[in-house]
């Protein structure tokens, strides 16, 4: 039996049920497929006919699209919105067409940036459904909206389970796949390609499930939090990321590392041992300023700032030696060992001498925080990471 959420957005005052989350086995899985709706909640929409027009209207009560909050929709006449959507998909439709022809770069960016500007606006709707003040705000179309979208991905887990595959994770309009009696990729994927025509025979209108990858191997942390690789060595990390620029370069290269070791390599105890040497070295001052550089912007005038945080306080102490700094300016600075507050210790990267760091700040906010979660899932402890605990395989919490 799978644990199980359901998402939910807040539209003062009420609480619309969103999307139908499978929470995830945790821990290290291979051959990973994902199944991934195009565009789940514009393509119901349209499939459906779904619009403040058509909602239970008189012409079509015997013969109807119904959803399972028990409203219908009109088949006779096509609602304003899905009219809307069905054009916006078309035109990304064609954009990505023109994308998978394109050879020049500066083209291929451009193409790019339409077809995902297409896709917001129409993943859009929904959430202009759920608004009070939109427009055609309708409370009614956005709960059916969502509610058929916890329906197919509840059918879909059904359809793959019956056929032998497992479930490792399920998000919304995706769902991360096994086929723990086969070992070899293209059966696999052969296997789950036909599954996939399966599916889609049943699936209404424009609705399609597609086939959205392959991953050799996966971890799985909590809900939304994960990281894959694909069978090319390319890390695809989820709300696992150190990439905002309030990370130092060390918390980022510590995490990747650690996932390619776990990822790649295969061996845990070579990403635990990655996590111990990192330690070691910023506790022995072996690490270079630059992979400690915590780079922050400044996001309005300098005198605005009420309660300045640490980039804040070591642009105004550069400043009073000279240097110059404005909105829009990215501070980077370091975090040293003089001071009381992690704002005192800030100092511009400029003025800071090598080896003058906090080593413990950069140990419990930047190197940990970026790997705690992930080995944490296979059995690791803080304490074990800052000293020299247990050792693991992989065995230990592989999925069997």
């Amino acid at each position: 039996m799978h644990k199980h959420t359901k998402m939910a957005i807040v539209i003062a005052p009420f609480l619309i049920v969103g999307g139908y989350v499978v929470e995830p086995e945790k821990g290290i899985h291979d051959n990973i497929i994902l199944f991934d709706f195009r565009s789940l909640y514009p393509s119901i929409i349209i499939s459906y006919n779904i619009d403040p027009s058509t909602i239970d209207c008189e012409c079509c009560k015997d013969d109807s699209h119904k959803a399972p909050t028990g409203h219908y929709f009109c088949k006779k006449k096509r609602g304003f919105i899905p009219e809307i959507l069905n054009e916006l998909i078309e035109r990304r439709m064609e954009v990505k067409e023109k994308l998978s022809l394109e050879k020049d770069l500066m083209k291929r960016k451009f193409l790019d940036v339409k077809q995902y500007a297409l896709k917001i606006l129409a993943n859009s709707m929904y959430g202009y459904f759920a608004f009070p003040r939109a427009r055609w705000y309708s409370r009614d179309c956005a709960e059916a909206t969502a509610a058929l979208g916890r329906q197919y991905i509840h059918q879909t887990i059904k359809n793959v389970e019956k056929n032998g595959f497992k479930v490792v994770y399920g998000d919304t309009d995706s769902v991360y796949i096994t086929l723990p009696e086969e070992k070899e990729k293209e059966r696999i994927v052969e296997k789950a390609k036909f599954l996939l025509k399966k599916i889609n025979k049943d699936l209404p209108g424009v609705m399609e499930l597609e086939f959205e990858g392959f991953y050799s191997r996966g971890i799985f942390i909590t809900k939304k939090r994960y990281a894959l690789i694909d069978e090319f060595g390319k890390l695809i990390v989820k709300g696992l990321e150190v990439r905002r620029r309030d990370w130092a370069n060390i918390a980022k290269k510590t995490q990747d590392n650690v996932l390619m070791a776990l990822l790649q390599d295969r061996d845990p105890e070579k990403a635990a041992k990655i996590v111990k040497k990192v330690i070691e070295d910023i506790k022995n001052n072996r690490v270079p300023l630059e992979d400690l550089a915590i780079n922050t912007q400044i996001t309005k005038d300098m005198g605005e700032y009420v309660q300045p945080g640490p980039h804040i306080l070591a642009a105004r102490r550069a400043m009073k030696k000279g240097l110059e700094f404005r909105q829009g300016d990215i501070v980077s600075y370091v975090i040293t060992r003089k001071g009381k507050s992690i704002s005192d210790k800030a100092k511009l990267i400029d003025f800071v001498e090598e080896g003058n760091y906090d080593s413990d700040y950069y140990i419990n906010n930047q190197v940990l925080p970026a790997v705690l979660r992930i080995l944490e899932a296979l059995g690791y402890s803080e304490e074990e990471l800052k000293g020299f605990g247990k050792q693991m395989t992989l065995d230990s919490f592989q999925d069997g």
